[in-house]
């Protein structure tokens, strides 16, 4: 039985909310995408059900941005899987981005309490 979940559009409308606030010309200056909430979608559903472990799932987000990848992945197990823990860590480098990302994973965190855990780090490249 898969579950309705609808956390990838809880983050799309906070990722839109922050690229109204934030320049096209300062993301463009970072060189920063953000995934639309079907390509997210899209990109979960590639990875096979049957292929991860069903009673707890690490997972490495690189690029984090709002979270909207890794979201739709959690949002996808937890469809298949409702009772798998999940070990979340994120990387970003972009700290105007921090406090949406944390919110997002806040928000799926709160719904899922002893099951989902989170991790973020902030990285800098320059010197």
């Amino acid at each position: 039985v898969l579950l309705e979940l609808d956390y990838v559009d809880y983050v799309m409308k906070q990722t839109l909310t922050f690229l109204k606030n934030m320049p096209k010309s300062k993301r463009k200056n970072k060189g920063q995408f953000f995934t639309s909430a079907n390509i997210a979608r899209f990109m979960a559903k590639m990875f096979d059900a049957n292929s991860f472990n069903k009673n707890h799932i690490s997972i490495l987000d690189p690029g984090a941005g709002t979270g909207i990848l890794s979201v739709a992945f959690i949002e996808r197990v937890l469809s298949i899987c409702p009772d798998v823990k999940i070990s979340l860590t994120c990387y970003e480098i972009d700290s105007d981005v921090l406090p949406i990302l944390k919110n997002n994973l806040e928000y799926i965190r709160l719904k899922h309490l002893d099951q989902v855990y989170y991790q973020i780090f902030l990285v800098s490249f320059h010197e």
